[in-house]
């Protein structure tokens, strides 16, 4: 059984823990708030400029010829994953979800897959890999878009130079509250409907305006995901918190009715004691 020293040192260690895991639980609410504000902002966009970027693909593929952006290439010998992970742990299941989403669709490609990681927690969580590398961005709640266009050109150049025949991002998705649910979505080249109408005027020629707007696209693309899959990662990591805090508040209260226990006893004991010295000394003098 352990001593009384012993129980307060547990709760002094576990009520110091608490402290760690509320603050940070505070500091990741404050951050999703962030997050989610930025998320709404651009997250309609994004997908808006990604729609109007394919559709007006699809209604000029007849004038794109055989672009590999917007044709493909076959058959399909290498692909890139770029994998949107994070730069701290503690995330409760967050990791584990990306890393088996990862691993399910590198399982499901015929061809070989190299991972492009962003964040510096994701080579941890993602373990072995032996086809992999790690891409020199750091993830704040202040990212930037213009922070992208260098991974969003290095992406498009890679693959116009047939360094890659696929390229698709894994992300994770937030769901609202604290749900989520990590994703992959290929992005070059890109899925064009054949069956878009192609009565469209293009003003200037389709090749220069998609040549403009791609990157652009792309980074601004890239951006949100970047920003929804950090949202997702803070709305993980405070529950994390909170369930820890709560864990830890609920180890105290049982740490100190342990303590009161042993004290009890402590305090009995020595009453014993007392208790049995003085039968011990009236014994001692009564009738020889």
């Amino acid at each position: 059984m352990a001593t009384l020293a012993e129980i307060k040192d547990h709760i002094n260690s576990v009520s110091s823990i608490a402290k760690v895991t509320n603050a940070l639980q505070v500091m990741s609410a404050a951050q999703h708030q962030r997050l989610r504000a930025r998320l709404q902002a651009s997250g309609a966009y994004a997908e808006l400029s990604w729609a109007v970027l394919t559709r007006l693909a699809s209604a000029a593929s007849d004038a794109l010829g055989d672009d590999p952006v917007f044709t493909g290439r076959a058959p399909v010998r290498a692909v890139a994953l770029l994998v949107i992970a994070g730069d701290r742990g503690m995330a409760g299941d967050y990791y584990q979800a990306l890393s088996t989403e990862v691993r399910r669709f590198v399982q499901s490609q015929e061809a070989p897959v190299r991972l492009l990681v962003v964040g510096s927690h994701g080579g941890q969580a993602l373990g072995r890999w032996p086809n992999r590398e790690s891409v020199n961005l750091q993830l704040t709640t202040n990212i930037q878009v213009d922070d992208l266009s260098v991974l969003a050109r290095a992406l498009l150049d890679a693959y116009r130079a047939q360094q890659y025949d696929a390229i698709h991002v894994a992300y994770t998705r937030f769901l609202g509250g604290v749900r989520f649910s990590p994703s992959v979505e290929q992005w070059l080249p890109l899925q064009l409907d054949l069956e878009t109408p192609r009565q469209v005027i293009f003003e200037p020629a389709p090749e220069q305006l998609l040549a403009e707007l791609l990157p652009a696209v792309l980074r601004y693309r890239l951006f949100s995901r970047i920003v929804e899959s950090m949202a997702a990662e803070t709305a993980a990591r405070m529950m994390a918190m909170r369930t820890a805090t709560r864990n830890a508040q609920d180890l105290i209260g049982r740490l100190r009715t342990s303590y009161n226990k042993a004290r009890q006893q402590t305090i009995t004991n020595e009453m014993l004691d007392i208790i049995g010295g003085a039968d011990a000394v009236q014994h001692a003098g009564g009738p020889q």
